[in-house]
């Protein structure tokens, strides 16, 4: 869990005071080398306690293991677990307003009360310090039971709910964020858009059993339609007669099919939404293909069609990649991990226990090593939400038992970069670069509805991906791959999954 500055400082203090002296620091770690491996306290540099504290919490937070320090640490102290997890559910307050005020500038129309955004931090601080503790409450370890709290959330967030000029997926974050943490709030009603549609593509892709093109694996392309999410059914979409081939397609006719069902979809079911019944729309891409197509990159190709504007396809719509193995029904305990995650996503901000990441290719690269490591691999990702491999895709095989244990343990939601390629020419610093790039999606930290991430990639792969060549491969948007399965949509027409075996 990423705190702010003025977090981390207060969370420090509060573990100096109640482990002074140093000795009661030093040996939480003799009593559990296990835990945080044999002279971890020794290792941390610093001249006087204080900086090594700051250099210890620092560690932790890189190694992942400042939860099981804070727990350990708690079951004598409580007030330690207490702190952090108030400020945990804090610090998603304090970044979401600091990103809604990067985009609204006049931060007075809300906060008249205070000068800037520190100050009123400053004042969250103090409004959630223990002598503000509701007494007839016990549960300190929530923020709704800190009166002074409530009443500022009453006072000043609500009218950000209703602000003409904040964008919707912002003000849907702040609602989530309050149901969440101050359940007895009452809030604005929220007020729904009804004219646009949120509509979805979904493109299935699979192998076709024994058939071949020039040698090549050939592959079918099935379209579906959800007009508007929530609201509509499934609606099969028709390709035109001169684009429909019976065997099949060849992988690298596969990006100009997917636009063929785009323009369908635009010209046949929303043309007259919006010419005659006056509606907008939002189209969003899901293509759902088994693990071995997750590295084939379509959505990334320029179709035929897009060639004069030299764009890709998820540079004009939001595309992710959707598992079509999960939908298989001798895999349906997969789907069903799969299933229990994300609903557990919904209800629940994303917290530091539910992500994993990967920095490291040699780190990678041994889990995938051989079938005992793989199982190492998959009990750490049982229960996580979230995946993020910064160090770039395994090569050959280790990619697809990568993916295999993915989809199995259930992680809706996997994010990495690319393949490392000569020809991109990127160094060491580039992929730290990207490393840290990934690390600042903060959408991640409070990923509650999927959508705002769909917006905040695909407005990263707009700008990334419009800029001149010779940069464009050091930039996120051009590396960065998604994998989501954190809704139940899904096409109706799946495969007969015992007829894709290649036939002899």
């Amino acid at each position: 869990m990423t705190l702010t500055d003025k977090q981390g400082i207060k969370l420090r203090e509060e573990i100096e005071r109640v482990l002074s002296p140093e000795d009661k620091l030093k040996n939480i770690f003799k009593e559990y080398p296990g835990k945080f491996r044999a002279n971890f306290y020794n290792q941390i540099s610093g001249d006087d306690y204080r900086t090594r504290l700051i250099n210890l919490i620092t560690e932790l937070n890189d190694k992942q293991l400042i939860d099981d320090f804070i727990e350990i640490v708690s079951k004598d102290y409580s007030s330690i677990k207490e702190r952090y997890q108030i400020y945990s559910q804090l610090s998603h307050l304090i970044f979401l307003l600091k990103e809604i005020f990067q985009e609204y500038q006049n931060f007075r129309d809300f906060f008249g009360d205070f000068e800037n955004i520190d100050r009123l931090e400053d004042c969250l601080l103090k409004l959630t310090e223990k002598n503000n503790l509701l007494l007839s409450d016990i549960d300190s370890f929530s923020l709704k039971s800190y009166p002074g709290f409530m009443d500022f959330v009453e006072q000043y967030l609500a009218k950000i709910l209703t602000a003409r000029d904040i964008k919707d997926n912002l003000q849907q974050k702040l609602r989530k964020w309050i149901e969440i943490n101050c359940p007895n709030i009452k809030i604005p009603d929220k007020q729904e858009k009804s004219s646009n549609l949120q509509s979805y593509l979904l493109i299935t892709i699979f192998p076709m059993g024994g058939q071949t093109k020039n040698n090549k694996k050939t592959f079918n392309i099935q379209g579906e339609l959800i007009e508007n999410w929530g609201d509509t059914k499934n609606i099969k979409v028709e390709l035109k007669k001169e684009d429909f081939e019976e065997n099949g397609y060849s992988e690298k006719q596969i990006p100009n099919i997917i636009y063929k069902f785009i323009e369908q979809v635009q010209e046949v079911h929303l043309h007259n939404k919006v010419r005659e019944q006056h509606k907008t729309y939002d189209l969003k891409l899901e293509l759902f293909l088994n693990k071995e197509l997750f590295i084939t990159d379509f959505e990334f190709k320029i179709p035929n069609a897009l060639k004069a504007k030299q764009k890709a396809i998820c540079e004009e719509y939001p595309v992710i990649l959707r598992s079509l193995e999960r939908l298989q029904p001798d895999k349906t305990s997969w789907l069903n991990c799969c299933t229990k995650n994300w609903k557990i996503m919904e209800k629940k901000p994303v917290i530091s226990n539910n992500i994993l990441a990967f920095e490291l290719e040699d780190k990678l690269n041994e889990f995938l090593s051989n079938p005992q490591k793989r199982k190492q691999l998959g009990n750490k990702l049982e229960d996580k939400i979230i995946l993020k491999i910064s160090c770039g895709l395994p090569k050959g095989t280790k990619a697809f038992h990568l993916f295999e244990i993915i989809l199995e343990k259930g992680v809706p939601l996997c994010l990495w970069i690319k393949r490392k390629n000569p020809r991109d020419k990127l160094n060491d610093s580039h992929y730290q670069s990207l490393i840290d790039k990934l690390n600042d999606l903060r959408e991640l930290e409070t990923l509650s509805d999927v959508n705002q991430l769909y917006t905040q990639i695909f407005d990263i792969r707009k700008t990334d991906l419009a800029i001149a060549d010779s940069s464009k491969k050091e930039s996120l948007g051009y590396n960065l791959r998604i994998l989501c399965d954190c809704n139940d949509r899904k096409p109706i027409n799946i495969p007969a999954f015992n007829q894709l075996i290649t036939n002899s």
